[in-house]
């Protein structure tokens, strides 16, 4: 493909907006018979209301007036959520300027944990619970690998992501993770080896793995999973085989026994979650470990970096190509070849596509573990920083984001962002001068 016509297919792309697809094709999508709960059923329609009357006039306006000129303008609220495909630069400039005020001035691994797709009906039905287990497991992992094979504790930076290119259900976690660790004694850096066995693949996937089934077959005891088309005869032999683990005890004794404070009730697994446990447990999972890289040395190459993973969604305005009314086409990157192609689905099923990424109300989509838990973490930096040497060296959030668009998974995707953000940047376009909110309609 030449520059030319990458640059009318852009060109072509920032003239439709996912907002206007979804809006198209939301009320045919069916969205009541696709196994949502109440509850998350509720929150799409919140999010899709909100993402779609975005800088439209519905969620108000705000008026402008230039200190310089006095000339006035009149803007359009944003809706700042973060499933919309214009707010994302903002949320990440913030997130540079509040990570750069702590992070590690070292090497940084890159991994990511991916949970086989069979898993994807039972995350849809139980997004709040899984998701956590999720960021539990892969954080458990890392900090036992390190624990046992260098005696230390790392720094971690989790990233939540749930979509392939083609806007399917790929659930993975990309992990940022310090080259090294505090000593369990806190008097030495120790450093890990860019070819330590102990950061294979190989052996971190066969430990990710026995430790989410062991919590998978927690919470399937626990009764506390369900699936979205659960039968009510299912759930009537499932709480018919409510046991307690105390060896042979009978149930009737083991619950006169034990109290809600006391250790709680554990059932026998269905069928249903045997065969699916079974069905993952056989299977290879994937753990992909990157070590650090020259172009991603020290603090502001690894926020160059992850400034393109924080806040992105599962499709941007750039990557849409067409809209005939009922088909919607759009590219995508295939991984296997390295080639970008393109997908042409209904436009019901690309609105049914994009809710599948839209996460419970509330969840964390990065989080912090090790070293950078947020509790008394600007004092564990301080002293690593004296462990490690090398200064305090700090990044220019503004440099970061613009070396972040070349660096990102989607780099079409930051820049028409950052394209978006400028245009939107309160600097009255006849004098050049600061623009300040006068008034709110």
């Amino acid at each position: 493909m030449t520059k030319q016509e990458k640059k009318e297919r852009l060109r072509t792309a920032r003239r439709m907006r996912v907002t206007e697809v979804l809006e198209r094709y939301r009320w045919r999508a069916r969205l009541d018979e696709q196994g949502y709960s109440a509850e998350q059923l509720s929150e799409i329609t919140r999010v899709l209301n909100l993402i779609t009357a975005c800088r439209t006039g519905k969620l108000g306006s705000h008026l402008f007036t230039c200190r310089g000129c006095e000339h006035k303008v009149m803007g359009l609220n944003k809706c700042t959520n973060r499933h919309c495909t214009s707010c994302g630069s903002g949320r990440r400039e913030q997130w540079c300027e509040e990570i750069n005020e702590w992070i590690l001035n070292c090497d940084y691994w890159h991994v990511v944990f991916t949970l086989p797709h069979e898993l994807n009906p039972l995350m849809l039905a139980n997004p709040k619970h899984l998701y956590k287990m999720l960021f539990r497991c892969v954080a458990h992992t890392l900090r036992q690998t390190f624990r046992r094979q260098l005696g230390c504790q790392p720094g971690m930076i989790m990233t939540l992501h749930t979509w392939g290119q083609q806007m399917n259900s790929h659930v993975h976690v990309h992990v940022i993770l310090t080259a090294g660790g505090l000593s369990t004694d806190g008097k030495s850096w120790i450093p890990l080896p860019p070819d330590h066995p102990g950061m294979s693949k190989p052996v971190l996937a066969a430990a990710f793995k026995r430790t989410y089934l062991r919590r998978l077959r927690y919470w399937f005891r626990s009764d506390k999973l369900v699936w979205s088309h659960l039968e009510s005869s299912a759930a009537s032999e499932s709480s018919a085989e409510i046991l307690v683990d105390s060896g042979d005890v009978d149930p009737t004794e083991a619950e006169a026994k034990n109290t809600e404070a006391e250790r709680p009730q554990r059932r026998e697994l269905t069928d249903r979650e045997q065969q699916l446990l079974k069905s993952i447990e056989a299977k290879g999972w994937i753990v992909n470990c990157q070590p650090p890289q020259p172009e991603h040395e020290g603090a502001e190459g690894i926020v160059n970096y992850l400034a393109g993973y924080v806040s992105g969604i599962a499709i941007g305005n750039c990557r849409l190509l067409d809209d005939d009314g009922q088909y919607v086409t759009f590219r995508y990157k295939d991984y296997t070849t390295g080639d970008v192609k393109t997908i042409r689905i209904p436009g019901p099923e690309f609105v049914r596509r994009f809710c599948l990424h839209i996460l419970p109300r509330g969840l964390q989509r990065v989080r912090y573990s090790g070293l950078f838990t947020t509790a008394r973490r600007q004092a564990r930096m301080d002293h690593c920083r004296k462990l490690i040497g090398g200064g305090d060296r700090r990044v220019n959030s503004q440099e970061g984001l613009s070396k972040s668009k070349l660096q990102a998974a989607d780099a079409d995707l930051l820049q028409e962002e950052a394209d978006e953000a400028a245009a939107t940047k309160c600097i009255c376009r006849k004098c050049q001068g600061e623009l300040a909110v006068v008034g709110r309609l």
